[in-house]
């Protein structure tokens, strides 16, 4: 397949003009595209606006010298590392949401993004929508003050009516913990999220936890050997009044897991994963990046998701697999980068158990991607 996506950006007003206009329309499409059954539909969404809003910006809120900007209209979001809400890289189409948002802080010391959504339907042939039976909420807060360490907090929520099927009334508390790479010395992060609420007429509560551990030898090549772990829980029992699957929301995978798009065998729900990563850079335009991490299910009653596979009875144990992923980034210019990548998941004996299993044979997928940024009208 070659999948195909094209942004139109336009900004009207400096960054941090008082009144800012912004637009950016997106055109996702898929050729060669012959095998449907490996194409969900929300990979295709002919030109549509992607961002539409007008932004308020002050640097001296309320005279008490704080950057503020609120936003109104239809935006994309990423918070911290992605892992929960995410303005998609790698699929095809991206995640936007219709609403206000306020981002609140004061320079190097701390920043909180407080917003009030509803999750925009991604349609491939009609213009997008948002759904005003869904709504998305949080306040996401950031402390830059520690040398050593950076800290943020963050609560998220999310309402769908009664008409929805498999309805979600949960909230989502979290803490994140990192130190970001640097030479010659050691990085490390820590994410635990906790869930609860309502699925549906089910009581819900679970929890993701998410532990990594690194070094950058500083010398030729700066290599950088990290040490990664996450348990996102599952369902134990499906035959009582409790769920407890944690539910990934609005997140990416890519950068952590497997590539995304037509392909990913694993979702940050019902997952045991341990990993081992290698960076290295040969050049100061290019990175190349080797890891295998294997995939357990949390709990074995309940579902492998992504996958629609299921034994209620848990007889087909846990073990998924493992997966080796080789990827190269090549930035020959400022506006230009090329991406390969490589990934092939060694099927475990789940896939030998468990009913409707579509055979044990181990998956291979292969990409090539390019990405062309230019800015088209450089005037003022």
């Amino acid at each position: 397949m070659l999948p195909l996506r094209t942004r139109l950006r336009l900004e009207l007003g400096e960054t941090d003009a008082p009144v800012r206009f912004l637009v950016e329309l997106q055109d996702s499409r898929a050729f060669w595209d012959t095998q449907k059954l490996f194409l969900s539909p929300a990979h295709i969404n002919e030109v549509d606006f992607l961002q539409a809003q007008v932004q308020f910006n002050s640097d001296n809120f309320i005279g008490q010298g704080l950057a503020s900007r609120f936003t109104i209209g239809r935006f994309t979001m990423d918070l911290g590392k992605r892992r929960l809400v995410a303005r998609n890289g790698m699929r095809n189409t991206t995640n936007a949401f219709d609403g206000v948002l306020w981002t609140l802080g004061r320079v190097s010391e701390w920043k909180i993004r407080t917003f009030v959504t509803s999750p925009v339907n991604i349609k491939s042939k009609e213009l997008d929508s948002s759904d005003p039976r869904r709504y998305f909420w949080g306040a996401y807060y950031e402390y830059l003050r520690f040398q050593k360490f950076r800290t943020e907090l963050y609560y998220l929520g999310i309402h769908e009516d009664d008409d929805i099927a498999f309805r979600k009334r949960q909230s989502t508390l979290g803490m994140r913990i990192f130190k970001n790479p640097s030479p010659a010395a050691m990085n490390f992060e820590v994410e635990s999220a906790w869930q609860f609420g309502k699925t549906g007429e089910q009581n819900h509560f679970s929890h993701l936890q998410h532990g990594e551990l690194g070094y950058s030898l500083g010398s030729m090549w700066n290599p950088r050997l990290s040490f990664q772990y996450d348990y996102a829980e599952g369902d134990a029992d499906p035959e009582d009044n409790k769920f407890g699957r944690f539910t990934g929301l609005f997140g990416a995978r890519s950068f952590e897991y497997t590539p995304t798009g037509i392909y990913g065998p694993v979702f940050r729900s019902n997952l045991n994963s341990p990993g081992i990563r290698v960076v290295i850079n040969p050049l100061k335009q290019l990175e190349i990046m080797a890891s295998h991490r294997a995939f357990w299910l949390a709990r074995a009653k309940d579902a492998w998701v992504g996958s629609l596979l299921v034994d209620p009875t848990g007889n087909s144990g846990k073990t998924l697999g493992q997966n080796f992923e080789i990827k190269v980034l090549w930035r020959p210019r400022d506006f230009f980068v090329m991406d390969f990548g490589y990934s092939r998941f060694f099927k475990g004996s789940y896939q030998d158990r468990v009913p409707g299993s579509p055979g044990t044979r181990d998956s291979n997928y292969f990409y090539i991607a390019t990405e062309i940024n230019a800015q088209l009208l450089p005037f003022r």
